[in-house]
């Protein structure tokens, strides 16, 4: 059991210190800081030693115990275990939310999936060698779409939240969504390999304009060379997009020194 201690100012490294006088199979890795829910995952996939990983939020509000069914189905030549929280203990506007984008993304994807980001999952970790990102375990579950593996969604045990509290106000849940959309369309259904080539194209593009700017400034009317310049600046905007992305990509590409963000294994 690998408990990632995430920079919390509580006394989360103590109970898991006094756990480990009579459960030995515990790992406590303290992080230097806050690194966020995504980076602390990647950090305890990084450490685990085993062909099955399950992962679970420390809140409180899922129970270890289902993790025995779940591992059922996962012997079952299944590849990928996803919990659904059936009777959801939060917030009716949270819950409402979530419902609404999950039903979203069950069209994008084609798939019956109910419960896209629940917080306790279990999969095979051969796996993510395909995956080949950082910071990127809340999509797990889409590349697994992706390239076809085995799913199995479960109900699970859902309870009200008992530690720490939620960082995101409905605005926030809101903009979190549009990037999550953003990842999932580009860097999951697209490629970055296709990105790529879509980004060379995009400069062509821009060179082929910027000539015929040129050519029709001198020969032709006013009004046409106003439509050239709208043209531009549309290339100009399509460019600058394909390159955040590409540099989204290459950050989640590029190889991680986790320990330096590590402040102790106990």
């Amino acid at each position: 059991i690998i408990v990632i201690n995430d920079g919390s100012t509580d006394n989360t490294e103590e109970i898991i210190l006094d756990l480990k006088t009579d459960i030995k199979k515990i790992k406590l890795i303290n992080l230097k800081e806050n690194k966020s829910k995504a980076f602390a995952l990647d950090v305890g996939i990084k450490y685990s030693k085993f062909e099955i990983i399950g992962t679970i939020d420390a809140d409180g509000q899922y129970n270890p115990n289902d993790f025995k069914k779940m591992l059922g189905f996962l012997e079952n030549d299944f590849d990928f275990i996803n919990g659904y929280r059936h009777l959801r203990q939060d917030p009716n506007n949270t819950i409402i939310f979530s419902k609404i984008y999950n039903m979203i993304l069950r069209i994008l994807f084609n798939t019956d999936i109910k419960d896209f980001f629940s917080g306790i999952k279990l999969y095979k970790k051969k796996y993510l060698e395909i995956i080949n990102f950082n910071s990127v375990p809340r999509f797990f579950i889409f590349f697994f779409l992706k390239y076809n593996f085995k799913i199995k969604e479960i109900e699970v045990h859902h309870e009200k939240r008992l530690n720490g509290k939620s960082t995101y106000s409905y605005l926030g849940r809101f903009v979190l969504a549009l990037q999550d959309l953003f990842v999932i369309l580009f860097l999951i259904n697209i490629g970055k390999d296709k990105i790529y080539l879509f980004k060379q194209f995009s400069y062509f593009l821009l060179l082929f304009i910027s000539l015929l700017l040129i050519v029709l400034i001198g020969l032709l009317n006013f009004q046409l060379s106003n439509f050239i310049y709208a043209i531009f600046i549309f290339t100009i905007s399509l460019i600058s997009s394909f390159n955040i992305i590409d540099s989204f990509f290459k950050r989640k590409s590029e190889e991680v020194d986790y320990s330096k963000f590590i402040k102790s294994v106990k």
